[in-house]
C-alpha cells in the first residue's frame, strides 16, 4: 500500500522545487529574526529596571522628608499656638525659644540655627536625615496694632544626599493677632 500525503502538505505544481514539502514551517532566517526581536524586547525590559529602583529608592526618600518636615513644622506651629504673651511674640529670640521648647525628633532637640544638623535613623535604619531650620520675623503691622508674624522654614536631605542647597524647602507661618 502506497503512502499519500495530504493535498495541502503537497509542493504547488510548477513552483520549480521537485521535493514535496509535506507542511509549511520556518525557516530559519525567520527564527532567528523572531529571536533577535525577542532578545531586544527583553534587553529592553531588563534595562528599565534600574529606572524603576532609582525612582521608588526617591520616592522613599521623598516621603520620609516630607514626614520629618511635617512633624516638625506641626510642632513649631503648636507651640506657637500655646504663646499668648504679646511681649514673647515682639522678640524674635523669646518666640524662637518658647517654640522650640520641647520639641525632640528621634530624641534629639531640634534647633534653628541655620546650620545642618543629622538625626540619625530617622524612619530609615542604619541611615539619617539631616536638615537646616530657620525662624524669621515677617513684616509685621506699625505699633500699636498687635499683630506679628514669623516664618519657618526647613530644608532636608537624606542619606543620599549631602547638600542641602539643592534640597526641598517646606515652611510654615503662624501670628499673633492680638489677645
Amino acid at each position: 500500500m502506497k503512502k499519500t500525503k495530504p493535498d495541502n502538505c503537497r509542493h504547488p505544481a510548477g513552483q520549480g522545487n521537485n521535493r514535496p514539502r509535506c507542511c509549511s514551517a520556518f525557516t530559519l532566517v525567520e527564527v532567528n529574526i523572531a529571536l533577535l526581536l525577542i532578545a531586544f524586547a527583553l534587553f529592553a525590559l531588563i534595562s528599565l529596571f534600574p529606572v524603576g529602583l532609582r525612582q521608588s529608592d526617591q520616592s522613599h526618600s521623598d516621603t520620609v522628608q516630607a514626614a520629618f518636615a511635617d512633624q516638625v513644622l506641626t510642632a513649631l506651629r503648636a507651640n506657637a499656638a500655646a504663646v499668648t504673651n504679646w511681649t514673647v511674640w515682639a522678640d524674635t529670640n523669646q518666640l524662637t525659644s518658647a517654640v522650640l521648647s520641647g520639641v525632640l525628633i528621634g530624641g534629639q532637640p531640634i534647633l534653628a540655627d541655620g546650620n545642618p544638623h543629622p538625626i540619625p535613623n530617622y524612619l530609615v535604619s542604619n541611615g539619617y536625615i539631616s536638615y537646616s531650620l530657620h525662624i524669621q520675623a515677617s513684616p509685621s503691622a506699625p505699633p500699636p496694632s498687635p499683630v506679628r508674624m514669623y516664618l519657618a522654614w526647613i530644608q532636608i536631605t537624606d542619606r543620599q544626599n549631602t547638600d542641602l542647597t539643592k534640597s526641598p524647602v517646606y515652611a510654615t507661618g503662624f501670628s499673633y493677632l492680638g489677645m
